[in-house]
């Protein structure tokens, strides 16, 4: 995501100063939108990566009654 961010051209946000917007304008209407992509691939990865870790532990601590237990 840092990296996403310091990519954006600084021309953009100068430009939407010199228009009047303020820093949370700024930010709600110029970077979120062109920020999408990578906010999408994140999230995908970051559920993705909780899915595999449940998963994991779903399969390996599945309750099945061992022979040798009383």
């Amino acid at each position: 995501m840092r990296q996403y961010l310091i990519s954006l051209p600084d021309e953009i946000l100068d430009a939407a100063r010199v228009d009047g917007s303020s820093e949370f304008g700024t930010f709600c209407r110029i970077v979120l939108p062109i920020s999408m992509p990578a906010i999408v691939t994140l999230g995908i990865v970051s559920f993705i990566g909780q899915w595999n870790g449940f998963m994991w532990a779903a399969s390996v601590l599945r309750s099945r009654r061992c022979r040798r237990c009383p």
